[in-house]
Order: C-alpha cells, then structure tokens, then sequence
C-alpha cells in the first residue's frame, strides 16, 4: 500500500512517540538491560521499514507488541546460542591452553624438518572436514584455538578434540610414509 508522503511522515512521527510502549514491553519480557537499547533498535528499523503496510493504524500499539515480542524472541534465541558455546577460563586454564598450544606448535616444527610444504598440504588434506579448516587457520593463520572455535561455531572442546584427532591421524600417516618409503629403498 502506497501511502502520500504527508500521511507516512504522520505515521512516522506516531511510531517514534511509542518508544516508551517498546521499552514497557521488553521489561514485561524481562530483557536483560544491556541487550534493551540493541533490540530497540532493531524492533524500530523494522516498524520504520514497514510502516505503510500497516491498514488500521489505530492498531499501531498491537502491531508494535507483535514486532517487539518476535524480535525479542529471536534476539534472545541468538544471544543464548552464543552463550551456551562460551567457554569460560580460569587464570591457571588459559595458561595450560598456552602451554597445550606451545607443545603443538612445537610439533608442527618437527614435522616441518621432515617433510615439505607440500606433502604437509597433502596429508593435512586427506584429513576429514573440519580438520584441514581447523590446522589451517591454528598453524597457518596463527590463530588460537578458543577463537577458532569463535570463528566456526563449534564449541571449543570440540576443536579440541578434533585437532587432537587430526594429530593422531597425520602421526599415523606419518608413519605409513616412513614405512612405504623404507619399503621403496630395500626394493
């Protein structure tokens, strides 16, 4: 519905009067205060956007309930999924996963004295996704693994894990390497 350019400034300047409705509902939902001003925003730029689409604008307070509820819903839905895949360190936790990230690297410079660039590349590529992902961006990249985990979406014990796993696979590929190429000389 195409509205003229007075009545949609009118609209306008009625949604912009109806911020304390928007604040009154995310209290009655109980939106934690640091996350208030960002979702009012939101709740705002859409109710700008769709203001001529609304019929009867007698209606206007209904129509912000539903917008504010359904943001507020999909924010929250949001801001729990980031939370559940935090991870949170004590003091002494950050420093063993230095000292864990240390020791990698340093296994990462052992394997680098044997073999290539390339044949690195070829075996970390065999690796099952994520795996090449993961040692790519941790060795290549330099990036740690907490914010990897950041990064992907995936929980930080499970980059862990998988990056344990993938060191384990390259040590037994390694290892069949070794043994093929012993097998190649006595030949």
């Amino acid at each position: 519905m195409t509205l003229p350019s007075k009545e949609l400034e009118e609209r306008k300047d009625l949604l912009c009067d109806q911020l304390g409705l928007v604040k009154d509902a995310l209290s009655f939902f109980r939106v934690p205060e640091k996350y208030k001003d960002d979702l009012i925003q939101e709740i705002f730029i859409v109710a700008y956007k769709n203001i001529d689409k609304i019929n009867d604008i007698s209606k206007l307070n209904s129509w912000l309930y539903k917008i504010s509820y359904r943001k507020m819903l999909s924010f929250m839905q949001k801001q729990r999924a980031l939370n559940e895949r935090e991870v949170l360190y004590s003091p002494e936790e950050w420093e063993r996963e230095e000292f864990r990230e240390s020791e990698a690297i340093l296994v990462w410079d052992i394997i680098d004295g044997y073999f290539d660039d390339s044949d690195i590349y070829e075996l970390v590529e065999k690796l099952k996704y994520p795996a090449p992902q993961i040692i790519r961006l941790r060795f290549v990249d330099g990036f740690m693994l907490k914010e990897i985990s950041e990064m992907l979406g995936l929980k930080y014990n499970t980059v862990k894990t998988i990056e344990y796993r993938a060191f384990k696979q390259l040590k037994q590929m390694i290892e069949n390497e070794g043994k093929e190429s012993e097998d190649d000389i006595e030949a």
